[in-house]
């Protein structure tokens, strides 16, 4: 019996959020961001030694360019700082509700590298969705 009640609300679940779909027309409203890629992000680097650190792993030393994808967290352009070992790139993403990619151009050694997203000498305003390695 049990699961047959739990079957039954799942299915009325379903059913009920399907027939919910809509979207805000309402000009005062702010528009729904577009949604992330996989699980989920991260962001709002504003305090201090706010980051998130991925380890990316290359098979020669060589030159890459990192994609990093992302939106601004206000209605303000988002600024921050890119490193990886010991090289700082800016960041910077213009849009709120819109997730854009900023292409990185670095330096990777053979191995793990360590790559760090964070404020610096920025505002830290911005989401991050994911980095890509091209």
């Amino acid at each position: 019996m049990k699961k047959i009640i739990f079957s039954f609300f799942i299915a009325m679940a379903v059913l009920m959020s399907c027939k919910n779909d809509w979207t805000i027309d309402d000009a005062d409203l702010p528009p729904i961001a577009e949604n992330s890629d996989g699980f989920g992000y991260v962001g709002n680097f504003t305090g201090e030694g706010a980051s998130v650190l991925f380890s990316v792993e290359v098979p020669v030393t060589s030159e890459y360019t990192i994609i990093v994808r992302g939106r601004a967290s206000s209605d303000i352009p988002g600024t921050g700082v890119f490193k990886v070992n010991g090289d700082e790139k800016q960041i910077s993403f213009d849009e709120q509700y819109v997730w854009k990619d900023q292409t990185v151009a670095v330096r990777l050694n053979q191995g793990v590298n360590y790559v760090d997203v964070c404020k610096g000498s920025g505002n830290g305003m911005f989401f991050i969705d994911y980095i890509e390695l091209k």
